[in-house]
């Protein structure tokens, strides 16, 4: 017969090979003396939902993929929201397991203060209709570009052009595209870069357009 130990808070007979009390949970191991980090009151393991391994990594790889999701299509229901804003946006969310702890989940509050900060930098972006383009030819305007420590600077010239109503700038997901309405033609202008941007201005027929470089 297997040897059996007798619970010293229960007085329960226990197999040898338990180091736990399987009725009333108090270690085994504290019989002869042996306890945790705390003594008596160490923690004892955990009885209830066990996730498989690697389940925590499947879970937030979702998670990650639910808010990648959310991002494209805030994105693609306002297409001039500024990137800086949909970034670290909301509420982060991630879940932890171990063999012997209930299953934690971990929230990671919004930066409010650096929510507020970037709601204020969203900037307007000229919208012509797209009307005033139709069936005109297109042409490339002259183009400079001035580099500095913390943004780019784009000088676009539009002879003819007479307001900034005639000119269309969208944002897309990797570069700017700009239009501008001239007496008989469109200007043309598709700058292959996706920072954020800081400011624009249109005066002398000549548009201005700056790009924040700063993460």
């Amino acid at each position: 017969m297997f040897k059996k130990n007798k619970c010293h808070n229960c007085n329960s007979k226990i197999s040898n090979d338990y180091n736990f009390c399987p009725y009333c949970k108090v270690p085994l191991k504290s019989q002869s003396g042996e306890f945790g980090l705390l003594g008596k009151n160490d923690i004892e393991p955990f009885e209830g939902i066990s996730f498989p391994r690697g389940m925590n990594t499947i879970i937030n790889t979702l998670l990650k993929s639910l808010d990648k999701q959310m991002e494209d299509l805030e994105r693609k229901n306002n297409p001039n929201l500024n990137q800086s804003r949909v970034k670290n946006r909301g509420l982060g969310i991630s879940i932890y397991t171990s063999s012997k702890r209930a299953p934690e989940i971990r929230l990671t509050p919004p930066n409010k203060d650096k929510e507020i900060e970037e709601e204020t930098e969203i900037i307007e972006l000229p919208t012509a209709s797209h009307k005033k383009f139709l069936g005109l030819p297109k042409k490339a305007p002259k183009t400079d570009l001035r580099r500095f420590s913390d943004k780019l600077v784009y000088e676009i010239n539009l002879p003819g052009v007479k307001s900034i109503e005639d000119i269309s700038m969208i944002q897309l997901e990797n570069s700017i595209e700009l239009k501008a309405l001239a007496k008989d033609f469109v200007f043309h202008k598709i700058i292959p870069i996706s920072l954020p941007i800081r400011d624009y201005d249109f005066s002398n027929k000549k548009f201005t357009l700056e790009l924040d470089t700063q993460e």
